[in-house]
């Protein structure tokens, strides 16, 4: 994955990493709380330079169109989404107990598989993962 100039920094795509030449607004989700939004844009920014300048911005996310049209009726598996806050709470804990295919975390994860084959997109959500497991482990305590 390339990086951006800073003169281009801006057409970074939160939910897949990728620069883009045109970003689009997502408004599935609401994000109301601005210190929130402003904490985990940094922590997004920590994970993928630029991208969490497009992330939690009150009134939905800019993305590039794929990501848009992947995970808009979909937020519940949207990267974006599951680094916020409790997201990946609602896929891990708050879930009934299913195992096998049919677990979220499963779901989720072939969700992401089956809709971006890019090596480097599969790595920078995983990456994504991770640190939302960290923050939900500080949030725990």
């Amino acid at each position: 994955m390339r990086f951006l100039d800073k003169k281009n920094s801006y057409m970074v795509c939160p939910a897949c990493g990728r620069e883009s030449n045109f970003l689009t607004l997502c408004d599935s989700c609401e994000w109301e709380d601005f210190e929130e939004n402003e904490k985990y844009q940094k922590l997004f920014n920590e994970v993928r330079p630029y991208a969490g300048n497009n992330a939690y911005l009150g009134h939905g996310c800019m993305v590039c169109p794929e990501c848009e049209e992947n995970f808009h009726w979909k937020m519940d598996y949207c990267p974006v989404q599951v680094f916020y806050r409790y997201g990946i709470n609602r896929l891990l804990f708050l879930e009934p107990v299913i195992k096998g295919p049919e677990h979220p975390l499963n779901k989720l994860i072939n969700y992401w598989t089956e809709h971006s084959k890019s090596q480097d997109v599969l790595e920078y959500r995983a990456k994504i993962f991770k640190e939302a497991l960290k923050e939900f482990k500080t949030l725990l305590r």
